[in-house]
Parts: structure tokens; sequence; C-alpha cells
């Protein structure tokens, strides 16, 4: 007679934050940013992503403070802004979320998003994390 393994608690039984977004994330927008560079000016792929990671939060906070006055038009045009600036940077998974709530702004039912935003909001603390990795990278750190 067989029975089922008993579970109990494993050491880091989920994944690290930067695990769970590195599928998420591509390096391919990296790699095309580091194609534009020109020798001898600042770091391009640098500056692209500091830029990221210093306005990213205003969109971020944009898109709670729409979904608490239920502003519809206001996540629209703060998801749409994060999703295009997600992408450049190689966020897949948190451009593909803000997606999602930009077609909800779109059609005005941000109603039921709280779930959406969370998701949003962890993808967009996980990213941070592995953009800060790859400025720390870039800089020599």
């Amino acid at each position: 007679m067989s029975t089922a393994p008993t579970t109990t608690s494993e050491p880091n039984p989920q994944p690290a934050p930067k695990e769970q977004i590195a599928a998420k994330t591509s390096t391919q927008a990296w790699d095309t940013i580091r194609a534009l560079q020109r020798p001898g000016q600042p770091d391009l792929l640098e500056k692209i992503l500091g830029l990221f990671v210093k306005n990213s939060q205003d969109l971020v906070d944009q898109l709670r403070g729409a979904l608490e006055q239920n502003d519809a038009q206001t996540v629209f045009r703060a998801a749409h802004t994060l999703k295009s600036s997600s992408a450049n940077v190689g966020a897949v998974g948190l451009a593909e979320r803000c997606k999602e709530l930009e077609a909800l702004g779109r059609q005005n039912q941000i109603g039921d998003a709280e779930d959406l935003f969370a998701q949003i909001e962890a993808e967009y603390g996980a990213v941070l994390t592995v953009l800060h990795a790859e400025l720390q990278r870039t800089r020599g750190v």
C-alpha cells in the first residue's frame, strides 16, 4: 500500500523574486539598446534602465490612485505608459499585465481590477530587483 508523501516545510519552496521574474524578462531589449551605444558616449543601457527605475514608481502610484478613485481614463493612460516603458526595458511580464489593465481602463471596467493591480505591483517589484542588479553590474559595483 502506497501512501502520499507528507509535505513538510521546505527551504525556499518558492523561487526568489529575481528567479520568478527572470522568465518574464527579456534581455533581448537590452541587446537592442546596447546596439545603439555610440563609442565614447555614456552607457545608454544604464541611462534607460535608470530612467525606468526613477520614473516608473510614479506610474504605479498613479494606477493605485486612479483605481481607488475609480478613474478609468487615468488607469488607461497610466497602464498604457507603464506597458510601453516596461516593454522597452524588457519587462515583458509587467508589460503583459499592464496591457490587461489598459484594456479594462479603455472599456471602463476597472471595478474588479484589484487582483490584477496586485499582480502588477508584485511583478514591478521583481522587475526592479532585476534592473537594480543589472545597473550594479554595468556600473561595476
